[in-house]
């Protein structure tokens, strides 16, 4: 039978209620979590006003879902603050002032450390993980190198961290000993929660990312190219393997 299009936006979800002993059912008319087109619809509204700031209040702002940054200078930066939070509250929003942060220099979003100070003098932004992070990951790693024992689930939470701050801060470097670590985290022949002896490549990958940890520096990010394009001069000339240079014309 041909659905029914006024009830597309519609969620029927249904539970087992545990004291009732039956499946109970009820239309749902927010975004469920784990669903692809929830997390597409909620994006909506975030990117909506982002546009907004961007075409009608003339802030240099951007956002990742509903987590919302502004860069801008200094002492425009409050004014900023202010105009974000009025649009929002304009749209039936109350934005969390707990949550938001000071202009300064040195910014932390979305667990990245961005280090402002040359970026008008220098052109130049420094990314790297935010205070604490670095640590935490090592100490995830040396548990592993030292006692050669692991946990899947540990190992998981493990690769979630290192791929996050090898997008941030060392690049396709970093995601080097992931592969290692997406093989032990699916292994179903191994327990979860339990600890096992760590494979060999495991214990590579896992050396591999400590050394990164250690030596890699933060990224630079330039906002001027830092190069020139090379020229490309194409010539009808050709040169044969035992001519002298000069017997070509």
């Amino acid at each position: 039978r041909a659905a029914n299009l006024d009830s597309l936006r519609f969620n029927v979800v249904a539970f087992y209620h545990c004291e009732r002993k039956e499946v109970l059912f009820w239309v749902y008319f927010a975004l469920l979590f784990g669903l692809l087109s929830s997390v597409l619809a909620f994006n909506r509204t975030p990117a909506l006003l982002t546009a907004v700031s961007r075409r009608v209040l003339a802030l240099p702002c951007f956002h990742y879902f509903d987590d919302t940054g502004a860069v801008e200078l200094q002492h425009l930066a409050v004014l900023g603050k202010r105009l974000i939070n009025m649009l929002h509250e304009l749209n039936g929003f109350l934005l969390d002032s707990a949550k938001g942060s000071d202009p300064q220099e040195l910014w932390v979003f979305l667990g990245v450390l961005y280090d402002l100070t040359d970026a008008l003098s220098g052109e130049l932004v420094v990314a790297d993980a935010k205070p604490g992070r670095r640590a935490a990951i090592l100490a995830l790693v040396n548990e592993v190198l030292d006692t050669r024992l692991a946990v899947r689930a540990k190992m998981a939470k493990l690769r979630g961290k290192s791929n996050f701050l090898a997008s941030t801060s060392f690049g396709r470097l970093g995601r080097a000993p992931e592969q290692a670590l997406i093989r032990f985290e699916h292994d179903s022949s191994l327990p979860e929660k339990s600890e096992v002896l760590a494979p060999d490549s495991l214990i590579f990958a896992l050396q591999f990312l400590k050394a990164i940890i250690l030596c890699a520096p933060a990224r630079a990010i330039y906002l001027q190219p830092r190069y020139q394009a090379p020229n490309l001069i194409y010539t009808d000339a050709s040169f044969h393997e035992g001519d002298s240079p000069s017997s070509n014309p």
